[in-house]
């Protein structure tokens, strides 16, 4: 069973542990979309947004922008351009890093695709749109089975724990590098199979814990809407913020704009406050009035779901984020030790089937 799931496992660990910091491993991978420069107190003026639209291809419109927290370039969307590389994840559109000061085109991405969406790609799906998850949830079985498996056949007895993580001469480097990090980590291993397994089959774990949920049923797409954005707007972004700001404390971070189309005519406004949840104010274009688009209150399913992304995630403080982070590469650890040993063990058969 190790052996058939090798690379997955490999993968799993690997792609886990970057995504714990997504932000961090997207930084060393694309240096110049993260600029040292504060973008706290951004709004989009005309002069600003004039660069984005010159930097976009002929034709295209803007269709958003988000705002990295904390410091980094302002990420521009163009429309929708099609599918995305494999189907999945959201429409494939132009996408702009500008400097939140200057406006200075800081790195540009034609379609959608890059290194972050790799790694949700393969973490997520395998790289796979057709039954994707399905192969995730079971990976995320075998490795339960795994886990629980390696632990029993390692387990000494609790008077024997600290005798079980000793580095022991008559074993190979492989197999002392196997069995106590594998040892360490089983428990943490287990629960980010279970917790996996969990999301990757969204729809029907939300049946179990809160029967006729609706929870699960499609996944959600982040991006501006995949609409043409309007030619022309009643208001400027810069107004459409301030109206929105009304609705919130002074002190909200600007987050995301959406860009209204035709057919609707409105404005979505993300704003963040340190105290409060993060909201979305929805501006009407023809009229300027500003209501609060509702977060809909989340079921028993959905919370549940919740519940297991924050275990999965590690996104309980620090801690949790390393623990979760370590455990991705001891994972991926134990897939090369358990190919060596494997290779170990075939070699001394074969040299035991020559002697007799």
């Amino acid at each position: 069973m190790g052996l058939a799931g090798l690379l997955f496992m490999a993968a799993f660990g690997l792609t886990g542990a970057l995504l714990v910091w997504p932000t961090t491993f997207d930084a060393m991978a694309h240096p110049a979309r993260y600029p040292s420069v504060s973008n706290r107190d951004f709004v989009p003026d005309t002069a600003f947004l004039t660069k984005a639209a010159a930097a976009l291809p002929m034709g295209d419109r803007i269709s958003g922008l988000r705002v990295m927290q904390g410091q980094g370039a302002i990420l521009v969307a163009g429309e929708a351009r099609g599918r995305p590389p494999l189907g999945l994840g959201p429409a494939s559109r132009v996408q702009l890093w500008l400097h939140p000061q200057t406006g200075e085109l800081l790195d540009r991405q034609e379609r959608a695709g890059g290194f972050i969406w790799a790694l949700h790609a393969l973490h997520g799906h395998m790289l796979l749109k057709q039954g994707g998850r399905i192969v995730v949830a079971l990976l995320g079985a075998g490795l339960l089975a795994l886990s629980a498996i390696g632990l029993w056949l390692w387990w000494p007895g609790l008077r024997s724990v600290r005798q079980g993580l000793r580095w022991r001469k008559q074993f190979s480097r492989s197999m002392n590098l196997h069995r106590q990090a594998g040892a360490i980590v089983a428990l943490i291993l287990l629960v980010e199979a279970f917790t996996g397994a969990w999301l990757a089959l969204p729809t029907l774990f939300a049946q179990i814990v809160s029967p006729g949920s609706m929870s699960g049923r499609t996944e959600a797409s982040e991006g501006p809407p995949t609409t043409r954005p309007a030619a022309s707007t009643m208001l400027n972004a810069d107004q459409a913020v301030r109206r929105a700001r009304t609705l919130t404390t002074p002190d909200a971070r600007l987050t995301s704009i959406f860009f209204p189309d035709d057919a609707k005519g409105l404005w979505a406004i993300g704003l963040a406050a340190p105290s409060a949840r993060p909201v979305t104010i929805m501006i009407d274009d023809r009229t300027g009035s500003a209501s609060l688009r509702p977060a809909p209150r989340p079921d028993r399913a959905e919370r549940a779901a919740g519940l297991m992304m924050t275990i999965h995630a590690g996104r309980f403080g620090l801690a949790g984020q390393i623990i979760v982070f370590l455990s991705g590469l001891v994972l991926t650890l134990l897939a090369v030790t358990g190919l060596l040993l494997w290779l170990q063990g075939h070699t001394l058969r074969r040299r035991r089937m020559r002697r007799t």
